[in-house]
């Protein structure tokens, strides 16, 4: 796919309305959660939940690797009853 096909996909996706379901994707270390269209919206570490906001570099980049492996993963994700 072009840059230019890339980016006019990607910029309608953010237009869209997601809708109220949640995903989630755990691994050893942590959960995280997601809407429909991967945009993060919960983490727990170490069975904790995390403050977006307050999380560090390193758990930052943990959680960012979860993403990608999540992505790569979608038909794992099992739907989550939390609320957004």
């Amino acid at each position: 796919m072009s840059n230019d096909a890339w980016e006019a996909m990607t910029k309608h996706a953010r237009t869209c309305v997601p809708g109220n379901r949640v995903y989630a994707y755990s691994a050893p270390h942590g959960t995280i959660y997601v809407n429909s269209v991967f945009k993060l919206v919960r983490v727990e570490l170490g069975g904790v939940e995390c403050p977006l906001e307050q999380l560090n570099r390193d758990q930052t980049d943990y959680v960012q690797n979860l993403i990608l492996e999540a992505y790569e993963n979608r038909d794992s994700l099992e739907e989550a009853d939390v609320a957004i």
